[in-house]
């Protein structure tokens, strides 16, 4: 059996994030020589990752503990998808991390976490960064303490109130409204990270078929998914829709 060479270079990630990690070519095994041992379903091929192209500002999620007690700092980077929440960075880091060490596939450490594709740069100028990829968003970990570069702005993003410039809100986009004309989703940025956009679309989309018969109240509140939704009703209605869950927060206005 044959071990070819496998390299791996990912570009673009926010804070200079690079991954390489390649294999060594080996002789060709003599017969009866032991096998490899059976890959784990859940491990990938670090072929198999592509990362997205980060587009926006990343979100600083804190610290989080690694592997042997070190310490990484994780971040949710922007991609045209949005930009993951905190709370489910957190999550799927701290499973890799604990994970890893004996599911890990090749040198890059290739897992799949929680439907996340997972691997960490080990190549010879290895950082220790972690990336996780899934459905085009992006997250990932570097070694607290190491600098950080960050990426400007889109010209979508706006600044969050009174965040001093330290987050900023992401615009998913437009989406259609039960009255006519369009709602301008936007995933609000709070110190407990930024929604995704996804989510957002996947909520609020519930939201508006189910709060005609199911809300409550002249603000139309209505739990969705976890999340608690309603609609500025009042002297000034503006009819934005705003949700929340965990310290997370979207809202929805009319155009």
């Amino acid at each position: 059996m044959k071990i070819t060479r496998v390299c791996l270079l990912a570009l673009g990630l926010a804070g200079g994030v690079a991954l390489s990690a390649c294999g060594s070519n080996t002789a060709e095994k003599p017969p009866g020589a032991p096998q490899p041992a059976a890959v784990s379903p859940s491990a990938i091929s670090a072929q198999e990752v592509k990362m997205p192209q980060v587009v926006g500002k990343p979100v600083d999620c804190g610290p989080l503990d690694g592997i042997n007690g070190n310490k990484l700092a994780v971040i949710a980077d922007t991609t045209s998808a949005g930009t993951v929440g905190c709370t489910e960075a957190l999550n799927v880091l701290d499973a890799y991390t604990k994970r890893v060490p004996k599911e890990g596939e090749g040198t890059a450490h290739a897992l799949t976490v929680q439907g996340w594709s997972c691997l960490a740069d080990t190549g010879a100028g290895g950082t220790g960064n972690i990336a996780c990829v899934k459905n085009g968003f992006l997250m990932h970990a570097t070694q607290a303490g190491r600098a950080s570069a960050t990426t400007p702005a889109p010209a979508s993003a706006t600044q969050a109130p009174g965040s001093g410039g330290a987050a900023t809100n992401v615009d998913c986009g437009p989406v259609d409204a039960p009255s006519g004309g369009k709602l301008d989703v936007v995933a609000d940025a709070t110190s407990a990270g930024t929604t995704g956009c996804t989510e957002a679309f996947n909520v609020l989309d519930e939201y508006l078929q189910r709060a005609a018969k199911e809300s409550q109240g002249t603000s139309h509140e209505l739990n969705v998914q976890g999340w608690s939704c309603l609609v500025d009703t009042g002297a000034s209605a503006s009819g934005t829709i705003t949700c929340g869950k965990n310290g997370f927060a979207f809202h929805a206005k009319m155009q």
